[in-house]
């Protein structure tokens, strides 16, 4: 299934392997959620347009209609993001619902879209969270997850994803002045984790006698 995400802006699908350049997926902490931000970005996104004529779902039968297809029918993409991960996905002061990943939709992915099926193309934002992204993707729910999304071999059994165009690390936040200064001085403290995260994972690996919390989403961490 075609997907667009991005720490990754996730998509090209398995029919397109010659579109899909390869990079390590991080496994440290500080982790890695991309990989370098080059030249190739332009591309890429040229690149994610293609991605979309790729064909059903995976497990679906042949007869089933392609994401392109069903755009064309619908005139509508649906898409997954998020509403509180700034700058990627976010509701901003006026409620609108805003960020990079969603502007690569409207200002690459659509236009060429509208293009390509010569006809005009709307968008439909559905809230993705890191623990139902990829459920709502292989539901069929969302035709592309546009979010921060680190690409691991585990994710790519069930979804493709496109070049990456952002490479990060990860941190601890702590108030100012907390004794913790790095892993070594967490012990059995409470951290809290956005659940479905690479994050998640590798802190209950590096961190197993912390107190894991697993909110949905990061700003309900930040200010527990």
């Amino acid at each position: 299934m075609p997907t667009l995400s991005s720490s990754p802006v996730e998509a090209l699908g398995r029919r397109h392997p010659d579109l899909l350049a390869e990079r390590p997926a991080g496994n440290d902490l500080p982790g890695s959620s991309g990989g370098r931000a080059t030249k190739r970005t332009r591309l890429g996104l040229i690149m994610l347009t293609v991605a979309l004529t790729a064909g059903p779902s995976i497990g679906a039968p042949a007869s089933a209609e392609t994401t392109l297809e069903k755009i064309s029918r619908t005139g509508t993409l649906t898409i997954g993001a998020r509403t509180g991960s700034p700058p990627f996905g976010f509701i901003n002061d006026k409620k609108e619902w805003v960020g990079f990943s969603i502007d690569l939709v409207e200002q690459a992915i659509v236009p060429g879209l509208a293009k390509k099926l010569g006809k005009p193309i709307k968008i439909e934002k559905k809230e993705s969270t890191p623990a139902t992204r990829i459920p709502l993707l292989l539901a069929s729910a969302v035709d592309l997850l546009a979010e921060t999304m680190t690409d691991t071999p585990e994710r790519r059994k069930q979804v493709d994803f496109s070049i990456t165009f952002f490479l990060t690390g990860a941190q601890f936040l702590v108030k100012k002045g907390s004794p913790i200064t790095g892993l070594e001085s967490v012990g059995t403290k409470r951290v809290a984790v956005v659940r479905g995260t690479t994050s998640a994972r590798l802190i209950r690996q590096k961190l197993p006698t912390a107190s894991i919390w697993s909110p949905q989403r990061r700003c309900t961490a930040r200010w527990a």
